[in-house]
This record gives structure tokens, sequence and C-alpha cells, in this order.
């Protein structure tokens, strides 16, 4: 304990000169990275618009409903490189299917109603049950500067 109060007495002025230093490195390393993020931004948007369901089908079973939707002027843009250089978007249709049925486990004795010779069963409200993207057509690409990753936009989409 004591040789450690003689060496930190004797490089004291080197120990805090050492953290005056690190902390200041700390600071210029934030100070860096915001200046860099200012002139080489790095941000995706996707803008959506309204949907347009273009069919409502029922399955050959009782409970299951089966819907396609589609989604167009899905736009996503990316913006990277100096002073957004390399800046680039694409528009995108998506077709999709999103099937509701009924979960048969959810019945009860309370859903059946038996009246002399008429039974009665209330069934449970439908569920999605399945929600999926079938395709993705990307159209109406922009100009970039840079190299583009277009597949990298289109599963952004």
């Amino acid at each position: 304990m004591l040789s450690l109060m003689k060496f930190v007495g004797k490089y004291l002025v080197e120990i805090v000169i050492m953290i005056v230093l690190l902390c200041a490195g700390g600071f210029a390393v934030q100070k860096v990275q915001e200046v860099r993020n200012f002139f080489f931004p790095n941000d995706v948007i996707v803008e959506n618009s309204r949907t347009i369901v273009i069919g409502l089908q029922g399955l050959g079973q009782l409970v299951t409903v089966s819907v396609e939707a589609v989604k167009t002027n899905v736009q996503v843009s990316v913006n990277q490189g100096f002073l957004n250089a390399g800046h680039y978007k694409a528009n995108h249709v998506a077709v999709g299917v999103i099937e509701a049925g009924i979960n048969f486990d959810a019945i009860t004795e309370d859903s059946v109603n038996v009246e002399e010779d008429v039974y009665t069963i209330t069934l449970p409200f439908p569920e999605i049950t399945s929600c999926r993207i079938e395709h993705i057509d990307q159209n109406q690409h922009s100009f970039t500067l840079l190299s583009a990753d277009w597949d990298l936009v289109r599963q952004l989409a």
C-alpha cells in the first residue's frame, strides 16, 4: 500500500495528464462522428400509400377467408455518401395475402346452446392465421452517382 502511494505521488502529474487526454480524446472522437454524420448521412426512408384490396375469396373450408391485397407506390429512399451524393430511391408494388379463420379450440360448452332438437353453436371471433408477401415488383429507379444496392431497397420495401 505504501509503495502504491509513493508511485501515485511520484507520477501524479503524469496520471492527471493521462486522464485529461483520455477525456479529451473521447470528446474529440464524438465530435468527429458528428461531423462525419453531417457530411455522410446514412438513412433510409420508406413511404407508404393506400392499400388496395382486389379480392375476397372463401377457401374450401368453412372457417378460412383469404384476402389478396396490393400496396402500390411503396417508395424506399436511401441517403448515403458525401452530401448525399449516393442518394437513390425506387417505387415498389407489393402483393400479399392475409388469411383469417376461426380457432375451434376456443369453442367451449358455453358456446353450445341446445333447445329441444335445435343446436346453436356460437363461434368465436375470427383471427388472422397467416399474413405474407407473395411478390414485390420494383419500378421507377432513380439516378445515383454511387453504386446502389437495389436488392436491399426491394427487401426494405
